[in-house]
């Protein structure tokens, strides 16, 4: 049957969840002019997502480079086997999905999200964008055995054709809007076949220009394709487990094993030289053929989990290695007749796996830009190199061992010691699940970093966060937490008006009892010393002696609260959040009034000036407010942009303010907030918070990525 075709060309301080200026022991450090030589107006940065998510993998035959992609745009390449990592030059911030080398290896393709097709003529190491023509994911990429004709598929039904090997770009439209997840050229019979959702299998004999259904119906996916390495067939897996086989270019196709239909076959590949063949299930099954894939046998593995790669090593004869979620690794000894499961130095889920030939080594890629290595046919593996693969919620800075110590979701810690450059990351798996980990100080009295999560837990490290000291127990979170550091007591706060105290960070953890039922969003400490915490319907409550008794204040409103600053002294205080919500206080907390803000914007955050005559407060829809009245006005700051913003800071170094947001946006200003400027941070993530690490003079933007910024030379 003829689809519907055309061709055609489109136009291209102490306080979690707050941020005041002072410590509970009115000590601060002054403000000075970075005397770098640079004028901080011209101070451009140099981005490195250091935890993409690595979800496509390349060897680059020319010197054994391995290229790995993934989101934010980020390619990384490694000519040591995933010792060491290069980043890309990468124009663009969008997922990567599939990367494919010409036949001659002097060009390197990528595609990914949004239509986004790139070229390198330097190894991997630069890249350049081209115009693909449709604004479609694109899954997979094609070569034809010439290196000019190229296809790459997508969701949505998208294809785009190139026949001038990646230069220019033309649409394909099949008429159909169901995902394409494969596609190849069979050489032999000069034919490009596609496949995808709802049993779509697509032939075209004349270079793409026009296209045909294959005989084969069925409304199950179409998860794969495979050409036999001596082109004698084509075969195709599915989604209810079966095995489709064609011998003239994908025209017309057989079934070769019925299947189940809870077998999604994820992979099919072939060994080397050789007519045995392994498909792998998202169930942990395995099946293989030594025929060219005319007969199948199903074998039993020791796993019933997803199985998203498989592959065989040749310099190991029998050995066949298969890798999926949760740190899956099987191997097979016997061209994958029995399976064993081997341990990882992981529980992420592999993304994908490749082999390179010349080393006989073994990589596997999963999120945090994590990647594993084995150089023993797959008997046992190492971590090359990770990160966090966790949302960041917190970073600081150990002052006694230098370490960097990142902190977040699904009770993740990792740590650096050279500076954010590599990390090393791990699970708290002595805390009750889930377990959110939203809030980490440093106590300098007992020189200890204490953090504060979900479960109530409360975790305390004197070793820089090399080891904890952990209790949790299920039920509410602790959002945040305060230290107090003239005694050194650290009180804790968060869902339904849950309270909590270390005396000490030797101590146990001590629940309080709850001055209220409402939920604790933020808390600061105050230039006299007072400890404050606000929430939910305006509550807004302080403390003398670090919970053990409160003072409820009154005012008019009922907005959730969520961020707050106090002067030195403690004597101008500041509350903000829902629906613009600003309450100001001068005479240290006695009374409260609310300020005009002039926005219904939710305020998240509040930070002032190096010279602390300029306040800032930012929010959703790009809000910023400013004022240099000790906050009785605000006039509305254009930011240029509509992202939700968050947690200003100011660097002391430079005294340029700082502003984290939604959509990878971090904003700086040199002029105290009169203007503000983009960085670019190679990212579209949502960012919480912008780190700024007082031991270098680089940056960390922090959430769903973890950035590093630095000052570009």
């Amino acid at each position: 049957m003829q689809m519907n075709t055309r061709k055609r060309l489109a136009l291209g301080c102490l306080a979690a969840l707050a941020f005041v200026l002072v410590g509970c022991n009115k000590e601060t450090e002054p403000a000075h002019v970075e005397q770098s030589g640079v004028a901080a107006s011209a101070l451009r940065y140099q981005a490195r997502v250091i935890n993409p998510t690595l979800m496509t993998l390349a060897l680059e035959p020319q010197d054994g480079a391995v290229l790995a992609g993934g989101s934010d745009g980020v390619i990384l390449r490694s000519t040591d086997m995933g010792g060491s990592w290069t980043p890309a030059n990468v124009p663009m911030t969008g997922s990567l999905f599939a990367m494919a080398v010409s036949p001659d290896a002097k060009r390197v393709f990528a595609a990914g999200e949004e239509g986004s097709i790139l070229v390198s003529d330097d190894k991997g190491l630069n890249w350049q964008a081209r115009t693909s023509t449709v604004t479609e994911n694109l899954l997979s990429l094609g070569i034809d055995d010439t290196g000019k004709n190229l296809l790459a598929v997508g969701t949505q039904g998208a294809v785009t054709h190139s026949a001038d090997a990646g230069e220019s770009w033309q649409t394909i439209d099949l008429g159909v809007q169901v995902g394409i997840g494969a596609v190849l050229f069979d050489p032999l019979h000069k034919t490009w076949v596609l496949a995808g959702e709802g049993g779509l299998l697509g032939w075209s004999d004349d270079n793409a220009a026009s296209w045909n259904a294959a005989s084969y119906r069925t409304t199950a996916a179409i998860t794969r394709l495979l050409l036999l390495s001596d082109r004698s067939a084509l075969l195709a897996t599915t989604s209810d487990g079966k095995i489709l086989r064609s011998t003239d270019g994908g025209r017309h196709w057989q079934v070769s094993h019925s299947g189940r239909k809870a077998e999604y076959l994820t992979r099919i590949v072939q060994a080397p030289d050789s007519a045995l063949l392994i498909a792998v299930s998202a169930i942990g099954s395995t099946m293989r053929s030594e025929d060219g894939g005319k007969h199948w046998h199903p074998v039993k593995t020791p796993s019933t989990q997803y199985i998203s790669s498989i592959a065989f090593v040749p310099k190991a004869p029998g050995v066949v290695v298969a890798a999926g979620d949760r740190g899956l690794f099987l191997r097979s000894e016997d061209n994958g007749k029995t399976w064993r499961q081997i341990a990882a130095p992981s529980s992420l889920n592999t993304e994908t796996m490749i082999l390179e030939p010349k080393s006989n080594t073994l990589l596997a890629v999963s999120p945090g830009a994590q990647v594993l290595a084995s150089t023993d046919a797959g008997q046992s593996w190492q971590v090359r190199q990770q990160a966090t693969s966790e949302y960041v919620h917190a970073m600081v800075r150990d002052p006694k061992s230098g370490a960097l110590v990142t902190l977040g979701a699904n009770r993740s810690v990792s740590r650096s010691t050279d500076g954010g450059r590599s990390w090393q990351a791990h699970t708290l798996t002595q805390l009750v699940e889930p377990a959110y980990l939203f809030d980490i100080q440093f106590e300098p009295k007992s020189g200890a970093l204490v953090a504060a999560g979900g479960q109530r837990s409360v975790i305390v490290s004197k070793d820089g966060g090399l080891n904890w000291r952990s209790s949790s127990q299920l039920g509410d979170s602790y959002q945040g937490l305060v230290v107090d550091r003239r005694s050194g007591a650290v009180l804790f706060f968060g869902d339904q008006g849950a309270l909590g105290r270390l005396d000490t960070v030797d101590a146990d953890a001590q629940q309080l009892a709850p001055f209220t039922d409402k939920t604790l969003f933020g808390g600061m400490c105050d230039g006299a010393g007072r400890i404050w915490v606000f929430g939910e319907n305006g509550m807004l409550a302080s403390t003398e002696d670090v919970g053990k008794s409160w003072q409820v204040s009154t005012h008019e409103g009922d907005a959730k609260l969520f961020s707050g600053y106090s002067d030195a002294t403690g004597k101008l205080l500041i509350v903000l959040g829902d629906g613009g919500a600003i309450l100001r206080s001068a005479d240290a907390g006695k009374s409260w009034q609310v300020a005009s803000s002039g926005t219904t914007q939710a305020l998240r955050g509040i930070a002032a000036s190096a010279k602390g005559d300029v306040l800032i407060t930012v929010g959703s829809a790009g809000v910023i407010l400013r004022s240099t009245d000790a906050g009785a006005t605000w006039q509305t700051i254009a930011s240029g942009t509509r992202e939700s913003l968050r947690a200003p800071v100011l660097d002391p170094a430079s005294g340029a303010l700082l502003i984290a947001g939604r959509g990878g946006v971090v904003l700086r200003s040199v002029d105290d907030g009169l203007s503000w400027t983009q960085v670019d941070t190679h990212s579209t993530a949502r960012f919480k918070r912008v780190f700024i690490d007082p031991g270098s003079k680089s940056l960390f933007a922090h959430g769903d990525r973890l950035v590093r910024l630095d000052p570009a030379p």
